[in-house]
């Protein structure tokens, strides 16, 4: 029980701890032990995955056959994690999923030749912000996963010290993972609805404002967040002296108690005590990095369906626009007008 208490973090939080068994529930309950063995949270991932396929493809408007949109679909599932491994010297991830493989293939095969992949389409244009959110909440769930498990995990044991313990190579590869495919869509062309990819010059090096997309923004702050919530002096998961210095995480440590509860072991202990411990568990963490991650994802998608919105007028509201009766004083202007028009070129103004 001593090892017990002297790896628990300082604080807990019920609803993050429920959080972080929904996930994990999800995580490891398969569909069917025999006759689907496959996790529920990687079969919605793997819906998801297909659906982005299709409207990255162009929609309802995609000429893409289906062996294309196959390989433009374990793209879209590995594009990021493969420019990470290309940048660490790493295997490529898609060398040792071939479970991953068959499984967003099928899927997407079978959405595809049934029709349900459309169906999905119409649906998400039929709910509008709300499928929005949902899909977001998806791609938090498990960018924040995959971030944690597998960029992280790739930079801490990379073999040169480098890198492994470089702040800077842990927030560029959560960044890739999370916002490495637009990058891609833009030097390949992969968005092109006639399947016509080419290698060229992206549209985001002359308008370099287009980076500022919030998938690859978010994966830094989940980068930022982890390690943040899971660092100690001891283990200092972020090379930043100032912020593991005592009196600065006293403060942080006050700050944080209004939010989370002390940690069941921690109780009985001095809050000044426990200043060498990390906040949170890296289950609850992740918790809140997915999170923030969602809000990340979600804050443009509300502006744009919400706050940008035009009310339109109800005389177009019902397809019918407004005339303006012609009455005594428009013609008596229309007159003046004509009347001012044939002065103009003789030089005078009535």
């Amino acid at each position: 029980m001593g090892s017990v208490v002297l790896n628990d973090p300082i604080f807990a939080s019920y609803v993050l701890a429920t959080t972080a068994d929904i996930t994990e529930l999800l995580t490891h309950t398969q569909v069917h032990s025999v006759y689907l063995p496959i996790a529920l949270l990687s079969l919605v991932h793997a819906v998801r995955i297909s659906h982005a396929t299709r409207q990255l493809s162009g929609g309802a408007q995609s000429r893409l056959r289906l062996f294309q949109s196959v390989v433009l679909d374990l793209i879209v599932l590995f594009g990021g994690a493969t420019v990470v491994a290309l940048l660490l010297g790493a295997p490529l991830p898609i060398l040792f999923s071939p479970v991953s493989i068959a499984l967003y293939a099928s899927v997407h095969i079978v959405l595809s030749v049934s029709g349900l992949g459309d169906a999905l389409l119409a649906l998400h244009a039929k709910t509008g912000l709300a499928a929005d959110l949902v899909l977001a909440a998806i791609d938090a769930t498990c960018r924040t996963e995959a971030i944690a498990t597998y960029a992280l995990t790739q930079v801490r044991f990379h073999p040169s010290p480098a890198v492994s313990h470089s702040l800077f190579a842990q927030v560029v590869v959560g960044a890739l993972l999370s916002g490495g495919l637009p990058l891609l869509v833009g030097i390949f062309h992969l968005n092109s609805p006639a399947g016509l990819w080419s290698f060229g010059t992206p549209s985001w090096l002359h308008k370099p404002s287009l980076l500022l997309f919030p998938d690859l923004w978010g994966g830094m702050a989940v980068v930022l967040v982890l390690l943040f919530m899971t660092s100690s002096p001891e283990e200092p998961l972020i090379p930043v002296p100032l912020l593991h210095a005592a009196p600065l995480r006293e403060t942080t440590t006050k700050v944080l108690s209004r939010v989370f509860a002390p940690h069941p072991t921690r109780l009985l202990e001095k809050r000044a005590g426990l200043t060498s411990l990390p906040y949170l568990s890296l289950r609850e963490a992740k918790a809140v990095s997915a999170l923030v991650l969602f809000v990340i994802l979600a804050m443009p998608l509300v502006w744009r369906h919400v706050l940008v919105r035009v009310p339109a007028t109800p005389a177009k509201a019902h397809g019918k626009e407004t005339k303006t009766p012609k009455t005594k004083a428009t013609k008596a202007t229309k007159a003046k007008a004509e009347t001012t028009k044939s002065c103009v070129t003789c030089g005078r103004r009535n």
